[in-house]
């Protein structure tokens, strides 16, 4: 069960969860209670998802890409 527990958090940490709840779809990690709400649309199909603007969202301050 450790290990098993061990190697859980290794592959949650590489894929970017730093957070609980989190749940990953497609690629996109959706973390803590605030963010259920999103994870709701995304899987609804909402649009905003498919403009990119994801993609500049979760980028790190200074890490914008430039369109």
């Amino acid at each position: 069960m450790k290990a098993e527990l061990k190697r859980n958090t290794d592959e949650a940490i590489a894929s970017g969860v730093f957070g609980v709840p989190a749940c990953a779809v497609d690629g996109k990690v959706f973390w803590g209670l605030d963010a259920l709400p999103m994870l709701r649309a995304y899987l609804e199909g909402d649009a905003w998802f498919s403009s990119g603007d994801w993609d500049t969202a979760a980028q790190r301050p200074g890490q914008q890409r430039v369109r």
